[in-house]
């Protein structure tokens, strides 16, 4: 996958999610911390995705942006605060986001 653009590599991370392949925590996703706010990041070697799962399987992106940037920027945390604003003021039926996943629960399909 590192040999692809990052705009392929991202199609590839969303359509393996999507089609319900097993996706490799550390590699493919991470549970960012703290963890008790269930803000998730996608990534590929180029790309991260933050969002949050509604329930099993279905995931809302909510910001999406280079590795480079993310890092070279420390936009991390403002990231996450932007997923929790985002999914807090929305008008989702409650519950908002899967509070506790585990990887088992959020990416079987």
């Amino acid at each position: 996958m590192e040999d692809e653009r990052p705009l392929n590599q991202l199609w590839t991370l969303c359509r393996a999610f999507i089609m319900g392949h097993e996706l490799e925590d550390g590699e493919d996703f991470k549970l960012m911390h703290p963890q008790e706010n269930d803000v998730y990041e996608l990534r590929s070697p180029d790309t991260r995705v933050y969002g949050w799962f509604v329930d099993r399987g279905i995931f809302i992106a909510a910001r999406a942006d280079s590795m480079e940037r993310v890092h070279s920027l420390d936009l991390d945390g403002g990231y996450r605060a932007e997923v929790e604003y985002l999914r807090n003021t929305l008008n989702l039926d409650e519950p908002k986001y899967v509070v506790g996943a585990s990887k088992e629960y959020v990416f079987s399909i």
